[in-house]
């Protein structure tokens, strides 16, 4: 190195390094060639980054080009294409570090990023950002697989659920569930009722049910704390989401989210919480 302390230049590392190699987060700038020799079998064959690199995307860019780096540890917080400047064709792995407070995966995280076929995502995610895994080996891979099992692609922990891609029109989402990514329903045509009542799901993204134009009503648990924006936007005719908490103190939406609603169901004895909580929306809520 150069003077690391002080955060300068990356020179040559001159102790040969085995698997993979962490770029100091101090660092700001980085020598061409200055893995050379210094990566492949028995060598470093993946870097981890940083949660905010201070080198430049294409000093980056350059020295994960190395065709012998087949794999990367990224934090969740930024699309890794921001970082490096493009996709790089050579990485075939991504593994998902510690994601600080938000614990949330960014949207387009590795969009199209298509030579990767493994990915690895630590339990502690809570959020899944819209694309942020499209067009790689991994999705393509899980997609295949659910389209003849039960339509629920999974992260690699299962209580994330990233797409639906099932032939069923009504879906009911099993206890396990956490959480459900950005667009995990998103523009499906085809589903005409969502039942998330009996999973652990505590959040409904923005835009989550967004141009399901045959969706009729999302049911949702008593664990709801937070709807995003747009989160039903362009729904079918006469479309409703079910609240099943009889207390939704806890609960924030974003402003205009029931705008395209016709009706908000919640439980009787909570009408007037409700009201009170949702006072834009009175003529839509309904006691059952």
């Amino acid at each position: 190195f150069g003077n690391e302390t002080a955060g300068y230049i990356f020179y040559k590392k001159v102790t040969p390094l085995d698997g993979t190699w962490s770029l100091p987060d101090n660092v700001k700038s980085i020598v061409e060639g200055a893995l050379e020799g210094m990566t492949g079998s028995g060598k470093i064959t993946g870097i981890a980054l940083p949660k905010a690199p201070l080198v430049s995307p294409a000093e980056l860019s350059d020295m994960l080009s190395d065709p012998l780096i087949t794999s990367l540890t990224v934090y969740g917080n930024t699309p890794v294409s921001d970082m490096t400047g493009g996709v790089l064709e050579n990485i075939k792995s991504v593994k998902i570090i510690e994601l600080a407070a938000a614990d949330s995966i960014a949207d387009g995280f590795i969009k199209g990023w298509s030579n990767v076929s493994a990915v690895t995502i630590l339990s502690n995610v809570k959020r899944i950002g819209a694309g942020a895994f499209d067009g790689t080996a991994w999705l393509e891979d899980r997609i295949s697989q659910a389209t003849t099992g039960t339509g629920y692609v999974l992260a690699s922990d299962p209580g994330i659920l990233i797409k639906y891609v099932g032939s069923s029109a009504s879906v009911t989402l099993p206890g396990y569930f956490k959480g459900i990514a950005a667009d995990a329903f998103a523009g499906n045509g085809n589903i005409t009722a969502v039942d998330l009542s009996g999973t652990k799901v505590t959040e409904i993204p923005g835009g989550a049910f967004k141009n399901c134009v045959s969706l009729t009503e999302v049911r949702l648990p008593a664990g709801i704390v937070s709807i995003g924006a747009g989160a039903f936007d362009n729904t079918a005719e006469g479309f409703a989401v079910a609240f099943t908490a009889t207390d939704p103190s806890s609960l924030t939406v974003a402003s205009g989210v029931f705008d395209s609603v016709s009706e908000i169901r919640v439980p009787a004895e909570a009408t007037e919480k409700y009201r009170e909580l949702l006072p834009e929306s009175l003529d839509k809520i309904v006691g059952v």
